[in-house]
């Protein structure tokens, strides 16, 4: 008899390559740190021509914390 496992999907927290601003290829997420509570500031770099982006995103973590999960008993 073989176990049975459920499938989790964590395609929700995948961070996508966003276009260049200038030239439109693909930005690579250079790094990531809180902005305010909830929202972390992620900086984008362009490799073809060295532009740089920022943007506020939701955290994830803070998702986390204000879902359902508890801890064990």
């Amino acid at each position: 008899m073989s176990a049975t496992f459920p499938t989790v999907s964590f395609a929700s927290n995948v961070i996508r390559h966003r276009p260049c601003g200038k030239c439109h290829a693909p930005m690579s997420l250079l790094h990531t740190k809180p902005a305010r509570i909830g929202f972390d500031l992620r900086t984008f770099e362009c490799s073809n021509c060295n532009s740089v982006e920022s943007s506020t995103a939701e955290s994830t973590a803070y998702r986390w914390t204000q879902g359902d999960l508890q801890p064990p008993k």
